[in-house]
């Protein structure tokens, strides 16, 4: 099966409030959906949810959507 994987900036916030960020990538077939929120975009999987620093339609020209 050949996947499509696309490569974002999640954005963690630890114990302290204090926030980091990572390189993630994520296989397009497992995201269910995709929504603004005040920190970012909340990608939304059938595994678990990530908030990125990408812009919402940032977000949907990765994905093509």
């Amino acid at each position: 099966m050949n996947k499509r994987f696309a490569k974002f900036t999640e954005v963690r916030v630890d114990l302290y409030n204090e926030e980091s960020t990572n390189e993630l990538m994520l296989d397009v077939s497992i995201i269910t959906a995709i929504r603004s929120n005040g920190s970012g975009t909340e990608i939304i999987t059938s595994e678990e949810n990530f908030i990125v620093t990408e812009s919402f339609n940032d977000v949907r020209k990765v994905l093509a959507i």
